[in-house]
């Protein structure tokens, strides 16, 4: 018996229901193999995220820390420059 599927034909390796059964597992064992390293790829992803996120906020605060003591340098620069 074939099956058309988008041009690929799907044929049943046997009429053995254990034959199948044992296909069955192995391809779920698969699966399970796949699931597992996408979950542990957007766990290490999630991680990454946040340590990035972490460094992203310290540079902004020293970015702020950096623009008021610049700040405060120009005020100064520009009461010498009155005197």
């Amino acid at each position: 018996m074939r099956r058309s599927h988008a041009g690929n034909y799907y044929e049943p390796l046997s009429q053995n229901p254990n034959e199948i059964e044992d296909e069955n597992e192995r391809l779920a064992d698969e699966l399970k193999d796949k699931i597992h390293v996408l979950k542990s790829l957007s766990i290490d992803i999630g991680n990454e995220v946040k340590y990035q996120d972490k460094v992203l906020r310290e540079v902004d605060d020293d970015l702020e820390r950096t623009g008021g003591f610049l700040g405060n340098t120009m005020n100064r620069v520009l009461r010498l420059s009155r005197v």
